[in-house]
């Protein structure tokens, strides 16, 4: 094999890794995350539309992507 398709083939299982690594740590986190936060139910304010429970919870589902970014 070539040196460029063997660097194709890693990363692209390194892409795919990483996507069914977030695919099953976010729902995971939303979980943790909203049982934390046990007073306001996030996702059924998110469902209101109220920006400020998007916005904290898009931070925090950033946050854990950057930590699970790192650690890949």
């Amino acid at each position: 094999m070539s040196v460029l398709l063997n660097d194709y083939v890693l990363k692209l299982g390194w892409a795919f890794s990483l996507a069914i690594t977030m695919a099953v740590a976010l729902p995971i986190f939303v979980w943790i995350f909203d049982s934390l936060v046990a007073d306001i139910d996030i996702v059924k304010e998110i469902r209101k539309k109220n920006v400020a429970a998007a916005i904290v919870l898009g931070a925090a589902i950033l946050g854990i992507a950057l930590i699970i970014a790192m650690i890949a």
